[in-house]
């Protein structure tokens, strides 16, 4: 047969807020969250890193997470 692509990405997409409550809550953990614009986190996060402090995440992940958000994905997780 001929090679199929399985396109994994959730149906429903999910805020960033959803994601890092749902993270902290499988550390059981709850987050203090301060909603600022992603520019501003862009811009806090490249700080950092030229500031070489160890962060879980960096500019590069936001910016993909940023460009899911506005992307079309039709999911074939249930065909696979």
């Amino acid at each position: 047969s001929a090679p199929r692509e399985a396109n994994l990405f959730e149906v429903e997409l999910k805020s960033l807020r959803q994601l890092v409550l749902e993270a902290a809550a499988q550390r059981h953990r709850k987050p203090w969250i301060l909603p600022i614009p992603a520019g501003w986190l862009t811009s806090l996060l490249l700080l950092a890193a030229r500031l070489r402090l160890p962060l879980p995440v960096n500019a590069d992940n936001l910016a993909g997470f940023m460009s899911n958000q506005v992307a079309v994905h039709k999911s074939t997780l249930n065909k696979v």
